[in-house]
């Protein structure tokens, strides 16, 4: 129960920074490494994620597979923009930057943690947290 109240924060939370006007703002405090420190839903078992000057954005990602074992690396490109009240908007090409879709992601930049979230179909929400290195 406290995960589910936890989730519907969260999405609130998203759900806000994505309804307000974007308004340009330094992309230098979003700047730099981050690895995945949780998961909760269906998610990643291991990932990391750059934001690099320029406004470039790279996620790398592995899942657990059923035998316990880790996925091949699943490598997403394309584009960060921070927004004010510390939102950060994302726009990735999966497959190593050659897929066509842009997955567009809202998250929120917190004193060091980036917590991104999106929808999946058999579990509601999935929400990663990544911590700045």
């Amino acid at each position: 129960m406290k995960l589910f109240s936890q989730l519907v924060v969260l999405a609130f939370m998203f759900a806000t920074v994505a309804c307000r006007d974007p308004i340009q703002t330094d992309q230098s405090v979003a700047v730099g490494s981050y690895s995945l420190e949780s998961v909760s839903g269906r998610g990643p078992a291991t990932g990391s994620m750059a934001l690099i000057p320029g406004g470039h954005a790279e996620r790398r990602v592995r899942y657990r597979q059923p035998d316990g074992s880790l996925s091949s690396e699943y490598v997403a490109i394309g584009a960060f923009r921070v927004t004010e009240a510390q939102g950060v908007e994302l726009s990735l090409h999966e497959n190593g930057g050659s897929s066509p879709y842009v997955w567009k992601l809202t998250a929120i930049l917190d004193d060091g943690v980036l917590s991104l979230g999106y929808p999946d179909g058999a579990d509601g929400w999935i929400v990663e947290t990544y911590r700045r290195q």
